[in-house]
């Protein structure tokens, strides 16, 4: 209902901007209507890019979230299938003790471990855990875990492509961990893939998105 009402009032300010425009070009000329014509386009042209871009209109704070890494891990391995990575580099022969198989992003303004990740249009607060991926042509790439620090429009995780999640975590360090320290971190209560159905597994575009 909110997003049809602001539909409805972006599609009030552009036709009102126009109107105002055209009126104003009638002698004699209005260089006040032709102002406020040509303001109220660019607030309708600023409102659909705001919303469409899912970009905040006042700067907007980052949560703290998690301060030991440890504790972020740990986390991850309750609400995502991270653990999963360890069974899947095994099977493949992959180093378990390389600490650049998973990687979480450290956040270079507040040197904590949230992002703000902008996603459907809303903002949320997420940690960034990254899954190296070693592919048989002998490129690298990543696989990106971004799991939201609160429970957010119902979403456990995301995951997506490194190089898709890259265009808005802007991390340049992190911390490592090897696959046998990620198993020796996995708590007690930690993710059981027959816990979570199926039908809570979702495609959007390049995401696989996990609901509660």
């Amino acid at each position: 209902m909110i997003h049809f009402i602001i539909t409805i009032g972006i599609w009030l300010f552009i036709i009102i901007g126009i109107f105002m425009i055209l009126i104003a070009l009638i002698k004699p000329i209005s260089k006040l209507l032709i102002f406020l014509g040509i303001l109220s386009l660019l607030v309708s042209g600023g409102i659909v890019y705001h919303r469409h871009t899912g970009s905040p209109w006042l700067p907007v704070t980052i949560p703290i979230g998690l301060i030991h890494k440890n504790d972020v891990i740990k986390y991850a391995l309750i609400h995502s299938d991270l653990i999963d990575t360890c069974d899947v580099a095994n099977r493949l022969g992959d180093d378990l003790n390389d600490p650049s198989n998973i990687q979480l992003m450290i956040n270079p303004q507040t040197k904590h471990y949230v992002f703000n990740y902008h996603f459907r249009g809303k903002q949320i607060p997420v940690y960034a855990v990254y899954n190296k991926i070693n592919s048989f042509d002998g490129k690298t790439i990543y696989d990106a875990y971004l799991i939201p620090v609160h429970k957010t429009n119902n979403i456990m995780y995301l995951e997506t492509s490194g190089q898709t999640a890259d265009s808005q975590i802007k991390a340049t360090k992190y911390t490592g961990y090897t696959y046998n320290k990620l198993k020796n971190l996995y708590p007690s209560d930690g993710w059981i893939d027959s816990e979570h159905s199926d039908s809570s597994l979702h495609g959007y575009k390049n995401y696989d998105i996990q609901y509660y």
